[in-house]
């Protein structure tokens, strides 16, 4: 029986890693907005339904690595007038640039056992109903049973995941993001955290300080 429906599944082109829908990830970041409480509220509000809109529109992930173009994303570099002193991070009057907050990212992957956002219908249809099954049989059947492994997920690409990471920063109304530490390999996006800022990007960079922890603001990012 088993090998009749792994038969279907190929047919229909279940096979490899499944990959999520790209509004699957409306929830993949953490924002700290800077400012009053009653302001920081309606940014998040406003942010929270920008992402959702954006992401809504697309079909496949591998639209993400298109997205927000206009966000400059700087890995170990600042710009002119930006300064990271003492765990802070500070702009100065004149480099056009203001702090809105800080991110922290990690991409959502399927999991065989829940019943996530599938970007194929087809795969909703078989993987779905098997999710009980593995909690009754405690995870057993994800590991012995061969129809549960195309319901695994697998991470988006760091092409993808900055695409990801450029269209939370646009939602959220920022079009610079300065990294202060990523996780990823040549195939895969892993996490990432850094500053959000708004305002006219200088082209003219330094470098980073060496130490990541000179990178870190102040207020500790909170965890999703």
């Amino acid at each position: 029986m088993h090998f009749r429906v792994v038969f279907l599944m190929m047919s229909f082109g279940l096979v490899g890693c499944a990959t999520l829908h790209p509004r699957a990830q409306a929830d993949a970041a953490k924002i700290d907005f800077f400012g009053e409480a009653g302001e920081v509220e309606e940014a998040n509000a406003k942010y929270r339904e920008a992402v959702k809109a954006a992401l809504e529109k697309l079909e496949e992930p591998s639209e993400l690595a298109g997205l927000s173009k206009k966000v400059t994303v700087l890995e170990k570099t600042l710009p002119e007038g930006v300064e990271v002193s003492n765990d802070v991070i500070k702009t100065a009057p004149d480099s056009g640039l203001t702090v809105i907050g800080t991110i922290q990212m990690s991409p959502n992957v399927a999991v065989a056992f829940g019943f996530p956002d599938y970007s194929s219908t087809v795969r909703k249809v078989a993987c779905y109903p098997q999710a009980p099954l593995i909690w009754v049989t405690l995870g057993v059947w994800a590991i012995f049973v061969p129809t549960s492994y195309p319901c695994w997920g697998k991470s988006i690409t760091p092409a993808e995941g900055y695409g990801l990471l450029r269209a939370h920063a646009e939602a959220a109304g920022a079009n610079l993001v300065i990294l202060r530490n990523v996780s990823k390999t040549e195939d895969s996006f892993g996490t990432a955290a850094g500053y959000l800022l708004r305002g006219v990007v200088k082209e003219k960079a330094k470098p980073a300080p060496a130490s990541a922890e000179t990178l870190q603001h102040k207020a500790p990012i909170a965890q999703r």
